[in-house]
């Protein structure tokens, strides 16, 4: 069979499995702040976080759908451009293009990034097909393909803004003497989206100085031993992200146009590891390194063939603990028995796969019939002490005021109110309501009779 053929019949495939198993609900908090971007973009608002993703959003609200589907949809399709430069940069190198291209497809966590909202996924694309312009225009040294690198650049930058600087380096590269041309080239789609973000941020000056505050606030949310905290997390995101494509790597040998490879992964790796990584879809731009690495090892045939299957056994098969029903994941390391560190070990690697999708659909579910049930249409604020849980709600149920919590004081209605409070932990006077699944939530309504009186750090006080 001709390998184009391969190719398509590949791509179809990957297509298929990614409709077949999209989410039913935003996966994570960032999936919430997507949704609310496409619904009305400000990125200073967090619709979504800073920088914005405006090519991202503007896409999402190009297509007739709803807002969750469309970026669903948009998350699904990414990986056919992902796993289509991917090949083409194997087949270039002279490696296994049809092997990368499946080592690609099968990762646990590019799969699981092509189920839910989320701005890895497109970002990932773009990164692959900037990967792919570079090696074109590397090899041609002319004005077209420069061009059309810069292009793929400013595009990829619309998606993912961090991206636009991660990858510069590999741009200038492929460019080599005709730099200025892809810088021109990426001129237009930046300057687009750039300028979209200011738009809707009420100017230049306070989105920049939103993106700012974004950044300053990644940097303070390192917690102590901050460094080991990155290194274990990039560690087990990478054996994710990888899975099966390890195997072939001691039979590596050769590495063609390695410097082109090195400048796509160098620099956002470097950033993951010294400066902040929170996911693993962070990794997803340039996971295709290590396929197309793999690709061109000379291992035996089996190997080959056991390494893009058994990266898709552990995204279809592997079974994380349910960190919302068991807080054992969220203790410190010298609180657990050494039982309950390898079990969390093996939870956390488990978390790229589809059963940690659905679980995360289910508690979705579970979570906000709970918080329906206790809503007084109008008349109920909820209290969160975790983000994301304040998020989901917020999104999925109706008639309630979401609260930050580090907001300084709250001002109460004389005809009273209904507070509920998402923690593991309820503040004094509150009940705690329990559905069959086990999710809680914390409930009180407070009158005017039980003012001044605090939850957390709040301070609640009348309004007459």
């Amino acid at each position: 069979m001709r390998p184009e053929r391969q190719l398509w019949i590949l791509l179809g495939l990957v297509l298929a499995s990614r409709l077949a198993l999209l989410a039913t609900s935003p996966f994570e908090v960032d999936s919430v702040l997507l949704t609310r971007g496409v619904l009305d973009f400000d990125p200073t608002q967090m619709r979504p976080h800073p920088p914005g993703y405006a090519g991202l959003v503007f896409l999402a609200k190009a297509l007739p759908l709803d807002a969750n589907l469309a970026l669903r949809l948009i998350a699904a399709f990414s990986a056919l451009p992902l796993v289509y430069a991917t090949w083409h940069i194997a087949r270039r190198l002279d490696g296994d293009a049809l092997l990368a291209a499946g080592l690609v497809a099968a990762s646990p966590v590019v799969w699981m990034y092509g189920l839910f909202e989320n701005a890895y996924a497109a970002g990932a694309a773009g990164a692959a097909c900037t990967a792919w312009a570079a090696l074109v225009s590397r090899e041609r040294q002319d004005t077209r393909s420069a061009v059309i690198l810069g292009l793929t650049l400013g595009i990829t930058g619309a998606l993912r803004p961090s991206l636009l600087v991660f990858l510069g380096p590999l741009a200038v590269y492929g460019a080599g003497r005709r730099t200025h041309l892809a810088v021109a080239g990426s001129l237009l789609p930046t300057l687009l989206w750039i300028g979209a973000s200011a738009l809707a941020s009420g100017g230049l000056g306070t989105y920049l100085a939103a993106v700012f505050e974004q950044f300053t606030w990644i940097r303070e949310g390192n917690p102590d031993g901050w460094r080991l905290h990155q290194l274990h997390h990039i560690a087990v995101y990478a054996a994710q992200g990888a899975a099966g494509a390890v195997l072939l790597l001691p039979w590596l040998r050769r590495v063609p146009q390695w410097r082109l490879l090195a400048l796509w992964a160098g620099l956002p790796l470097a950033f993951h590891l010294f400066i902040y990584v929170a996911k693993a879809g962070y990794l997803v731009a340039y996971l295709p390194v290590v396929a197309i690495l793999a690709s061109l090892s000379q291992a035996p045939r089996a190997l080959r063939i056991a390494a893009p299957v058994l990266s898709a056994a552990f995204f279809l098969l592997a079974q994380p603990i349910d960190v919302d029903l068991d807080r054992t994941p969220k203790l410190g390391f010298g609180e657990k028995t050494w039982e309950e560190r390898i079990a969390s070990e093996v939870s956390f690697l488990s978390t790229a796969s589809l059963a940690r999708v659905r679980t995360q659909d289910q508690v979705n579910e579970a979570y906000a019939e709970l918080v329906a049930s206790q809503v007084l249409d109008g008349r109920t604020t909820l209290i969160w002490s975790d983000r994301w849980d304040g998020a989901i709600c917020g999104h999925l149920v109706q008639g309630i005021d979401v609260v930050d919590p580090r907001v300084p004081r709250l001002e109460v209605p004389v005809e009273g109110r209904r507070f509920l409070v998402l923690a593991w932990e309820g503040p004094q006077g509150f009940t705690h309501v329990e559905s069959a699944e086990g999710y809680g939530v914390w409930v009180r309504d407070i009158t005017l009779d039980d003012l001044p009186m605090r939850i957390g750090d709040i301070e609640l006080r009348p309004v007459y």
